[in-house]
């Protein structure tokens, strides 16, 4: 089968285009693949972040990129189109069907594009549901699959020495991961570790990712903390080559999130055996069985994320075993088998 991505990929950045490398090393051996991304992915005066590109050098792909598309300027559009050959099916993979940022005609395009689509493939049932709100949504065309495990590599290294190489203590680390946005409720658990540093104090909190917009909520709280709490902050994008030793000497990964379709955090997590604590908004709590592969609280509620992280700290559950007989469902194999099967349905 001929395969052809249009969407985020390296150079730029995130988990989107993680998920888009991931899905296409998947598909290559049996298939016909060639991605299409962005010349320019946002106008620098708009963009929230520091930069949006991966720095990383010398990256090699058994595939073809071409970057061809800029979405703000129209002109691009049907240049893009015709390097793909418009004469194809054309399948939305849908992470999110809402936006968390409000955009002018948004939902008009989003609408369009159900309308123009052949089938929509969607990782949630959260997202799904929302499909159903537009007139364009036809149920022949979905497709429901889940958000796969990522590829990771196993670090061998010493606890000890990633922490130095990180500038870090070796301690017990709850971990806070990726692009900080006001709706993934870092704040929650910023007021959340003063309280556990009331009870358990051999612990370190680290939080590992670049702020977007305003960073005053967050600095606000960190500047009352006292000395003696283990606080790391490293405001910045943290490189793929990087992304293993984080998880590596992570105990815990905190998912505060006021709102979520599903997480690759969770997934990231889950690719390390590493358990999550995550709140209870639909579309996370659904990735998480408690006490076995995490635990579930409250969400926007700092207090009960303290008591949460106090119960994994006091725990003797064996959520590495857990979280391997749940991974054995939700490998890339699994996930490119069944998305081949439905399109050839």
């Amino acid at each position: 089968m001929k395969i052809a991505f249009l969407g985020p990929a390296y150079p730029f950045r995130g988990g989107i285009s993680q998920f888009l490398h991931n899905m296409a090393d998947n598909l290559i051996s049996e298939n016909e693949v060639e991605v299409f991304t962005f010349k320019s992915q946002y106008p620098k005066l708009i963009f929230p972040g520091k930069g949006q590109l991966d720095i990383t050098k010398n990256k090699s792909f058994k595939y073809s990129i071409h970057r061809v598309l800029t979405p703000y300027r129209p002109l691009t559009w049907m240049k893009t189109a015709q390097k793909m050959n418009s004469d194809i099916k054309l399948c939305l993979l849908c992470h999110n069907m809402d936006f968390h940022e409000k955009w002018f005609l948004l939902s008009k395009f989003t609408g369009l594009l159900l309308e123009y689509t052949d089938k929509l493939i969607v990782l949630s049932d959260i997202v799904a549901r929302s499909a159903v709100r537009y007139k364009a949504y036809n149920p022949n065309k979905l497709i429901k699959l889940f958000h796969p495990l990522y590829e990771v590599s196993e670090v061998k290294t010493d606890k000890q020495i990633l922490c130095k190489q990180l500038d870090i203590k070796p301690l017990k680390t709850i971990m806070f991961f990726g692009y900080i946005k006001l709706y993934k409720g870092l704040d929650v658990f910023l007021k959340a570790i003063p309280l556990v540093h009331q009870d358990y104090r051999d612990v370190q909190f680290l939080v590992a990712g670049e702020i977007y917009r305003n960073d005053k909520i967050y600095k606000e709280i960190i500047r009352k903390y006292p000395d003696e709490i283990n606080f790391v902050l490293h405001d910045k994008f943290i490189p793929n080559t990087d992304i293993d030793k984080y998880f590596s000497i992570a105990d815990v990964i905190v998912v505060p999130y006021r709102s979520a379709t599903q997480s690759g955090i969770v997934q990231l997590a889950y690719s390390y055996k590493k358990p999550v604590i995550v709140s209870n908004v639909e579309g996370l709590k659904d990735m998480v069985i408690d006490n076995q592969t995490g635990l579930v609280f409250e969400q926007n509620n700092h207090n009960l994320l303290a008591e949460k992280i106090l119960e994994f700290l006091k725990s003797t559950n064996n959520f590495a075993k857990y979280i391997e007989e749940y991974n054995d469902k939700y490998s890339w194999k699994n996930f490119t088998d069944k998305l081949l099967q439905a399109l050839k349905a």
